[in-house]
């Protein structure tokens, strides 16, 4: 189990590290954690619409509506545990919901997700609102650079300087250990976690160096630790946290002497866009898959699917659909993604595979 280094407050600003608050702690410098960043209201009310997204007909399947409908038939008298004031707000069971098994690297299992495109959030997020307000306060982890230009009338949801990913995971959900690759995904992620409580562990796996890309007093630090990822708080992670050492989401884990984790949890993941660069893929681990490959034509390939709203499943899909033979529904799951997408690009069959993907989830 890694060491938890004595909390420390950090009350100045870094060029790689941004700090909200005075209350910010953090056991590594390029860590600022905020465990009381949302109040009960926003938490419940950030939850409440971002279930809303995940389980809008455009981002299920009729298999996942079905699931749910015929849970929610067989248990009438259900209020979440709760109020039913909270209900909107509370998770239905796992066996409510259709997971996706596992992430195309295996980085993450049983989890849902989905990238949030401006005007998703629908009329109940307009200027003025409790929910933009909430909003507002999360965009304001990752600010825009100062040389942006001014934000146009109305303002996007979510800014035009970030991406906003949803990552929902189930009772027995998990991030396994990775490295983040910075050409993908821009210098800095910042988190927000709704639900159950969950640990996140970090292990260095490379020494940071003397490289630009670290600041010097942002080298001294623990070569392993844990963070306890509380609902309504949040995190900012630069490097060399980014790349020198994994991070993973645990499904369960000790704390202070108790259990921690075995309930949902579902985070908010802000990254701020590579400068110059259009869509960048919100799946977490996808820097991992692009290691050691063309890195950049994988990114223009796999943006061009994203575009599309068509996920790595999709692709999955697809390319069972270009192949001739086709091959059994688990053999593609075994190939790397960049592979998937080489084979699905290059295919005189694409044309006639990527209207039924479309058709199966609709914008």
């Amino acid at each position: 189990m890694g060491t938890r280094a004595p909390l420390r407050p950090l009350n100045a600003l870094t060029k790689h590290c941004r700090c909200y608050s005075a209350r910010a702690t953090s056991p590594h410098p390029a860590l600022v954690t905020l465990p009381s960043f949302l109040s009960a209201s926003e938490h419940d009310l950030l939850l409440e619409h971002s279930l809303r997204l995940l389980d809008s007909p455009a981002r299920t399947t009729a298999a996942a509506r079905k699931k749910r409908r015929e849970w929610v038939k067989a248990h009438p008298g259900w209020d979440g545990g709760a109020a039913p004031a909270a209900r909107t707000a509370r998770f239905l069971p796992d066996e409510a919901t259709l997971w996706e098994e596992g992430h195309f690297d295996g980085v993450i299992k049983l989890y849902r997700e989905m990238l949030v495109r401006d005007g998703q959030w629908g009329d109940e997020a307009r200027e003025g609102t409790p929910l933009a307000a909430a909003l507002d306060k999360v965009y304001s982890l990752l600010p825009p650079p100062s040389s942006s230009p001014p934000s146009p009338s109305p303002r996007p949801s979510p800014p035009s300087h970030l991406i906003l990913h949803l990552l929902h995971l189930s009772s027995r959900g998990s991030i396994a250990p990775h490295v983040d690759n910075l050409d993908a995904f821009g210098r800095t992620i910042a988190g927000v976690s709704l639900g159950g409580e969950r640990v996140m562990r970090f292990k260095r796996v490379s020494d940071p160096g003397n490289g630009d890309d670290v600041d010097p007093a942002m080298r001294d630090g623990p070569s392993e630790f844990e963070v306890l990822l509380e609902p309504g708080s949040a995190y900012v992670q630069s490097e060399p946290l980014r790349t020198h050492y994994t991070h993973e989401v645990l499904e369960t884990a000790t704390w202070d002497g108790r259990q921690v984790g075995g309930t949902q949890r579902l985070s908010l993941m802000l990254r701020d866009r590579v400068p110059g660069d259009g869509q960048k893929p919100p799946l977490a681990a996808a820097p991992r898959v692009a290691r050691g490959e063309d890195s950049e034509r994988f990114r223009k390939q796999f943006s061009s699917f994203l575009e599309d709203d068509i996920s790595s499943e999709d692709i999955e899909d697809m390319y069972r659909c270009v192949q001739e033979p086709p091959p059994s529904p688990s053999s593609s799951s075994s190939y790397p993604l960049h592979e998937l997408v080489d084979a699905v690009t290059a295919s005189s069959s694409l044309s006639s595979c990527r209207p039924t993907v479309m058709e199966a989830r609709p914008n």
